[in-house]
């Protein structure tokens, strides 16, 4: 009965765990302080798959912190690529889309100081990105072109190869006048529709070939499609703002926190089952094995007395019995 509870259990926590891994799946998220994203020393390359797998968030976290003159300028340069399940003409690509940006600019040159910059593999450049970008305002100016023409939103990169070269460069000299730097950004893994499974969606339904996304992505508060007028958001004031995104953020953390805290509490319920049983504790102890063992030893000992007992009743002499008389009585001694 022991065994069974501790097998119970144990498959309560693996589905729990499952689960809690499948809702932190949605997003790959990376920020430009971490090393697996921005080495000084080599460059990173971060690969999406399909599904859940298919989407990476960047932003800049406390690199904002720039009140004072760095050392050197700040350099980061990785690699998005969209991984491929075969090799075909049509391959998966990728969709870039910048859902804020801060960054400085020259006021008078009109030149960046500060930027993001996006590449394919044909060494095909966006521009540079600076100043001043909300997606769900710059997105929604051509909305009611988007229904016609299907126009790519100035604010997002179109990489059809699925190798995407990231450029960040934030220069030394300090911000002044109280100006601050911010971006964040989604990467989303595009097929052709005639090629994607009941797991994806089309961005927009009335063009053709059309490009579509995975499912869970439509409507979840991030712009992933390229097209003027939100086209996966269902229009862009549905997209989600800063306290909302800081709310995730939070949510986020909160799940990370709770996902550790099942491992470790897993972890340690699995030495315990080991140790249990490499000493003979619990369900492995003698004392546990006699306990159930004891009442039918028992009951086969009564048995087996009861059985004796009756075999010698069986075979006893009976008193009452007339016996033959001995032979000092009928040859007396003379």
């Amino acid at each position: 009965m022991c065994c069974a509870q501790i097998s119970v259990l144990s498959v309560f926590f693996i589905s729990l765990l499952v689960s809690l891994l499948t809702l932190a799946s949605c997003y790959r998220e990376f920020s430009v302080e971490s090393p697996d994203l921005c080495s000084p020393n080599k460059k990173s390359f971060i690969k999406l798959s399909n599904g859940p797998k298919s989407g990476l968030i960047v932003d800049q976290k406390r690199l904002g912190n720039h009140n004072l003159d760095w050392s050197v300028n700040f350099l980061c340069k990785f690699q998005v690529q969209a991984q491929h399940p075969f090799i075909h003409a049509d391959r998966n690509g990728l969709f870039v889309v910048i859902q804020s940006l801060s960054l400085r600019k020259n006021e008078v040159t009109g030149e960046c100081i500060d930027y993001v910059q996006f590449k394919n593999k044909k060494n095909e450049r966006s521009r540079k990105f600076c100043g001043d970008i909300k997606a769900s305002l710059s997105m929604s100016i051509g909305m009611d072109s988007s229904e016609e023409t299907g126009d790519i939103s100035n604010n997002t990169f179109v990489d059809p190869f699925g190798e995407t070269d990231v450029t960040i460069f934030v220069e030394r000299t300090a911000l002044v006048n109280n100006a601050v730097t911010d971006f964040k950004m989604v990467f989303t893994v595009y097929k052709a529709c005639e090629r994607a499974s009941e797991s994806d969606m089309p961005c927009q339904r009335i063009f053709y070939p059309a490009k579509c996304i995975y499912r869970d992505f439509i409507n979840d508060g991030y712009i992933n499609c390229p097209y003027a007028g939100c086209t996966d958001e269902d229009g862009c004031f549905t997209v989600k703002d800063d306290s909302n995104v800081k709310k995730e953020s939070l949510g986020n953390k909160v799940l990370i926190g709770s996902v550790t805290s099942l491992l470790l509490t897993f972890g340690i319920f699995i030495c315990c089952i080991y140790m249990c049983k490499k000493y003979g504790k619990l369900c492995w102890s003698e004392d546990f094995s006699n306990m159930h063992s004891g009442p039918i030893e028992s009951v086969e000992v009564f048995n087996v007395q009861a059985t004796t007992a009756s075999s010698t009743q069986a075979t006893a002499p009976q008193e009452d019995k007339d016996l033959p008389p001995s032979y000092d009585s009928l040859f007396p001694t003379r």
